[in-house]
């Protein structure tokens, strides 16, 4: 059991990393052809999406309805955080699964005792409060540091 947890842990982060880097770009295409590009999860590119949308607003101003604005840079966030918010999930997932797996691996090695009664235990110590006795200060007599100087310098204090 444990071991398959650990595989699909760690398939599910290293899909979460391996997803990240791809490039990303809209269905829409520019004037050429090419679909617009929007950079990767790691480093998004939001250039080429922002020219496209002022070329096309000033088209529209300049010519009318035949050209309609563009809303194309925000259209590449939304995508680069939903690729973001994905691959993050997958990747938090994948990592419980894997200290799970590693927990685990340790019960079953003996280094950890996961038994019912080990925390029934646990719990019981610490509800009873440990008291320890508060020794109490050496005497010692106060000084001021003006006492301390005067001392040190030999100047006794006549009353």
């Amino acid at each position: 059991m444990r071991w398959v947890l650990g595989i699909i842990g760690a398939a599910a982060v290293l899909a979460a990393l391996l997803v990240l880097p791809l490039p990303l770009s809209l269905q829409a295409v520019d004037r050429t052809g090419l679909p617009i590009a929007c950079g990767t999860a790691f480093h998004p590119d939001y250039d080429f999406a922002a020219r496209e949308d002022a070329l096309n607003k000033d088209l529209h101003s300049s010519f009318g309805a035949f050209y309609v604005p563009s809303d194309y840079e925000n259209q590449c966030a939304a995508i680069v955080a939903t690729r973001r918010g994905i691959a993050y999930s997958v990747l938090v997932g994948g990592g419980v699964l894997l200290g799970a797996a590693f927990l685990l691996s340790l019960h079953a090695a003996g280094y950890v005792d996961l038994s019912r009664e080990r925390f029934r235990m646990a719990s019981k110590q610490r509800a009873t409060p440990v008291l320890i006795p508060k020794s109490s200060p050496s005497t010692m007599r106060y000084y001021d540091d003006l006492d301390l100087v005067r001392m040190s310098l030999g100047i006794r204090v006549q009353h």
